[in-house]
């Protein structure tokens, strides 16, 4: 199956989700999020973070159950992407695909950690995205970051098709577990 083919299959997956199970779904992602950052404790830890659209895990609440960390959220302008630092007072506006974003003014930080959205994923680490390579360029600009992909366990598939310029993540979160390929 193409990459195409296989992003619309995942995606009616991930949509047709039942709402108090989704509910339920996000609480455990958010769980185990919350073990595995702190796991990798780090002092002045800055953790990119995603603004969730369509029927995307939103993860937000993670800056409420650990406090103590910066936060960045990514931005695009011009075909590529940056992080910016994200706090109480940072400003958001509608970016590409309706993606909430900061504005391109606010301070662009390099994160420790990228928890990155999954439209769908294999246990090799392999992650399949909306195709337009935001992720993969930002990832192969910074290799030093860890990568911890997030998504729902309906998500997982036998086999994703890897390109040269995919890049994998090095954790997989899911309501059932935390994958390490």
């Amino acid at each position: 199956m193409n990459k195409t083919m296989l992003r619309h299959k995942i995606q009616s997956l991930r949509d047709n989700l039942d709402a108090d199970d989704r509910v339920v779904a996000q609480l455990h992602i958010l769980e185990h999020m919350v073990a595995l950052v702190q796991h990798m404790h780090q002092p002045s830890l800055v953790v990119a973070l995603y603004h969730p659209i369509k029927s995307e895990v939103n993860i937000l609440g993670v800056r409420a159950l650990l406090p103590c960390y910066h936060y960045a959220l990514p931005s695009t302008h011009g075909g590529i992407m940056h992080m910016h630092e994200w706090n109480p007072q940072t400003t958001l506006i509608e970016g590409a695909f309706g993606v909430m974003q900061p504005e391109p003014e606010s301070v662009q930080v390099i994160p420790h950690l990228c928890i990155v959205p999954l439209l769908g994923f294999d246990r090799s680490g392999a992650r399949l995205g909306y195709g337009k390579g935001y992720y993969d360029q930002y990832l192969a600009r910074h290799p030093q970051i860890i990568r911890i992909g997030v998504a729902f366990s309906c998500q997982e598939v036998h086999n994703i098709p890897m390109e040269a310029h995919d890049q994998r993540v090095h954790h997989i979160i899911t309501e059932t577990e935390v994958i390490t390929p």
